[in-house]
């Protein structure tokens, strides 16, 4: 009996060891795959090499109420400011970008503080978008169509709204870079996301269709590594700028990104496609003639066709992001274009 009784007591203990450990790499796995605070994304990003210009200018905060369908609320908008102050001295007008999904500001480093960047001669805004980057808050689906419309903004104090701009930029094939007339995040008055052209079936990129079909993509963020997202920047790069990888590697570490990325990849529909003929604004469409993502045949001429007074640049050599790919003729065919519409004023 007293072998019986030392056979059960080792059992137990043995169980409760193997219990214990499994508890513990269970709390190990959990520390190892959470997901990272907006203030651990913005300070790890801001210490990657390539983004030390915008350490050094410093991110801004702000709130404003908008109407997004469900009733006035307030949100906080994250931006950068660059460039020199009080609006260029011969009058050049501001530039405001705000960047696409799942991307963040910091994307737009080379482009605004490069040796011949946007902010060496021109005012420039650059908005962290709700639910991407750096921006606190993660809105809910039925916002999402209404936040890619971004549709105005208005002081607290109660004012006429500010006149619509009258320049506008569009880069490549999706989300708006809308030049202001007058400076300042609190002064834009309307913006229009460019996305609109609804997709050919068979034109979502495997990782699209993942987002779009996948009922468990909304927890793959814990999936998320440097592998993973170099495997999919590399159909779009003849080389990869350096620290990319690890920059949309962190965006997607928070859940709340992560989140809004699949559902803007599930609600792309392309019910605003009428809208494009309303724009009666000059446009820049800056197109990759690689790009896998969206064929320039169909999506940059669908573009060009609907928007009334479009100029269509398309980039030999260079895939769906031309503006890291091709920066200095990116920047140098913006210039070029803002110039041509300052000039014609």
């Amino acid at each position: 009996m007293e072998t019986v009784g030392r056979s059960k007591v080792a059992r137990v203990v043995r169980t409760g060891a193997f219990l214990g450990a499994l508890g513990v790499a269970g709390l190990a796995l959990l520390a190892g795959c959470r997901s990272m605070s907006k203030d651990e994304v913005r300070a790890a990003l801001l210490a990657l090499p390539k983004n030390a210009p915008v350490a050094a200018a410093g991110l801004s905060e702000a709130s404003f109420r908008a109407d997004l369908g469900e009733g006035e609320k307030e949100y906080d908008l994250t931006y950068l400011r660059v460039g020199p102050t009080g609006g260029a001295p011969d009058g050049r007008a501001p530039v405001v970008i705000v960047p696409g999904t799942p991307d963040t500001l910091f994307a737009w480093t080379p482009v605004v503080f490069g040796l011949e960047g946007l902010a060496a001669r021109r005012e420039v805004y650059v908005l962290e978008v709700v639910g991407h980057g750096v921006a606190r808050g993660e809105p809910r689906r039925r916002d999402v169509r209404a936040l890619r419309a971004l549709r105005g903004r208005r002081d607290r104090e109660p004012r006429a709204r500010a006149r619509p701009p009258r320049r506008q930029l569009l880069r490549r094939r999706v989300r708006v870079a809308r030049r202001a007339r007058r400076a300042g995040p609190h002064r834009v008055a309307h913006l229009v996301d460019s996305s609109g052209i609804p997709r050919r079936d068979g034109d979502f990129l495997p990782e699209e269709v993942q987002m779009r079909e996948n009922p468990l993509a909304k927890i793959g963020w814990l999936l998320n590594s440097s592998e993973r997202i170099e495997a999919a920047l590399a159909p779009h790069f003849d080389v990869i700028p350096e620290g990319r990888v690890e920059e949309i590697r962190l965006v997607c570490s928070n859940r709340e990104n992560w989140h809004t990325m699949v559902e803007l990849a599930r609600d792309e529909n392309g019910e605003r496609a009428d809208d494009l003929s309303k724009l009666f604004v000059p446009t820049l469409l800056v197109w990759g003639a690689d790009d896998v993502a969206y064929d320039p045949k169909w999506y940059a001429q669908e573009f060009a066709e609907r928007l009334p007074l479009a100029t269509l640049v398309v980039m030999d050599d260079t895939g769906h992001y031309p503006h890291e790919q091709r920066t200095a003729r990116f920047v140098e065919e913006v210039q070029r274009f803002l110039m041509t519409v300052e000039n014609e004023r």
